[in-house]
């Protein structure tokens, strides 16, 4: 193979490596694989996660970016045909708006382990009002919830919050630590939707 560099090791063992431009050749994206992508960025973005939308439809530029320019032609032929071929159902009622700001936020917050004061409104508040909060992650669904711990809250009890329900959000300077042993989908599979009561959870016999 031309593009084939063959070389010598210290250990007197002979190595090959292809040249990195020539990688590209390799790369095959299926039409089905990029219209899977552009389905759930669509998605996504219909959920009202802006973010991860965005963050994703750089990942998808980046990717065809390393495809070979004379596979582009029927890839994106193949590509619009099963695009027209799908639909995204629309879900009854109200889409929760959320403010990118706001998600920004809490998400930097998240992964810097950093306190953040949020201005939330709960259904039982006449107006916004500000909660610090040791934030843990974001749950994903018909609506997005924020799962942290409110610092007013003496017993230490792990909430969840609507995020199209934070009016804004500012990371503190105040580090914290999670909780040994924590895990966000184990918590969420706890949960009657978002509802968590540990009261009434346990094992069922019937």
């Amino acid at each position: 193979m031309p593009d084939v560099v063959s070389s010598m090791s210290d250990d007197g063992r002979k190595r090959w490596r292809i040249e990195g431009g020539h990688l590209r050749e390799l790369l095959w994206l299926e039409s089905e694989e990029l219209a899977s992508l552009d389905l759930a960025i669509a998605e996504i973005a219909r959920s009202g996660s802006s973010i991860e939308a965005n963050a994703l439809r750089s990942l998808r530029e980046k990717i065809l970016a390393l495809v070979p320019r004379k596979r582009m032609a029927r890839l994106e032929t193949d590509h619009e045909a099963l695009l027209e071929a799908h639909g995204l159902v629309a879900r009854p009622g109200p889409r929760p708006k959320i403010q990118s700001e706001v998600a920004s936020t809490i998400l930097e917050a998240i992964k810097a382990c950093l306190i953040v004061e949020l201005d939330y409104r709960s259904r039982a508040d006449d107006a916004p009002r500000p909660r610090l909060i040791a934030p843990y992650g974001v749950l994903s669904g018909a609506r997005r919830y924020l799962v942290g711990r409110p610092l007013e809250d003496p017993t230490g009890r792990i909430r969840t919050y609507r995020l199209d329900g934070v009016h804004s959000a500012r990371r503190t300077n105040q580090s914290f630590a999670r909780p040994e042993g924590f895990d966000l989908q184990a918590f969420a599979n706890k949960a009657f939707g978002v509802y968590q009561n540990d009261d009434e959870y346990g094992e069922v016999v019937w």
